[in-house]
């Protein structure tokens, strides 16, 4: 159980620091509005789960993954190197709650959890399938302004 829960704490903190990346990444005020919610949000997830592993007796203290931080520093390269759009931080935004919801998927079905934990996990999935789909919506968003733009 701690193993599960600490996969989600990393990758809630992975998301935690992703987002304030990519907030810093654009300039559309509205989408880092977004961002920066989002961030807080992945913050408060991370923070109750490892409020429960340490209940439970567990450490709880990660700080996301090399993976993440590799990722990062991807988005921090491309925003340097290439015009800052808004469209390619969003993409890399969805790879990751797409990353993100495969490993609550995971740990809903390999785990036995106490129900209310179960719920609260739900909850957090349910949460990021959400965010996913508002990113999606972002993605159309700025395509069709590019497409605009280009006519």
């Amino acid at each position: 159980l701690h193993n599960q829960l600490n996969t989600l704490i990393e990758i809630n903190m992975d998301a935690e620091k992703g987002y304030l990346e990519a907030a810093a990444c654009v300039n559309d005020l509205d989408l880092i509005k977004v961002f920066t919610k989002s961030s807080e949000s992945r913050q408060r997830n991370a923070a109750y789960l490892r409020t429960q592993v340490q209940l439970a007796g567990g450490e709880g203290d990660v700080d996301g993954s090399f993976k993440a931080t590799l990722h990062r520093a991807w988005m921090d390269f491309k925003s340097d190197v290439l015009p800052r759009e808004e469209k390619i931080i969003i993409a890399e935004c969805i790879r990751g709650e797409e990353a993100a919801l495969e490993t609550y998927e995971k740990v809903l079905q390999e785990s036995s959890l106490p129900a209310s934990l179960r719920t609260v996990i739900i909850d957090q999935r349910n949460e990021v399938q959400r965010s996913l789909s508002q990113l999606k919506e972002w993605q159309t968003l700025f395509e069709q302004k590019t497409a605009a733009n280009k006519s």
